[in-house]
């Protein structure tokens, strides 16, 4: 038990040990899809190219899954949707009075 207590007060805080492990997953992932690595599918059986987050590649082949499904749902293929920012807007105690006084009435 000495020996683990040894390790324990030697390691990192939880955090950083967190932030560590999350760049080297990063890192790695990096690699594997420069060096080109492929993966089997065990349902399929089709072999799957590493894709990072992190490039081009995974965001245009995001894009055309999401594209596609979307054209599927429609029926067609011109489908298209336009998305709009929203905004949230906190009221202050006294606005939020006056509007429930003024929707009552």
């Amino acid at each position: 038990m000495n020996g683990v207590e040894w390790v324990g007060n030697k390691s990192p805080h939880p955090f950083w040990l967190f932030v560590i492990l999350a760049g080297l997953v990063a890192v790695l992932s990096a690699g594997l899809e420069t060096a080109g690595v492929t993966a089997q599918n065990p349902a399929t059986g089709d072999a799957e190219t590493v894709l990072t987050r992190m490039t081009k590649k995974y965001h245009a082949e995001e894009r055309s899954e999401a594209e596609a499904a979307r054209a599927a749902e429609a029926g067609d293929g011109e489908h298209t949707e336009t998305f709009t920012a929203q905004t949230l807007t906190v009221l202050s105690r006294r606005e939020t009075t006056a509007l429930w006084a003024a929707v009552g009435s």
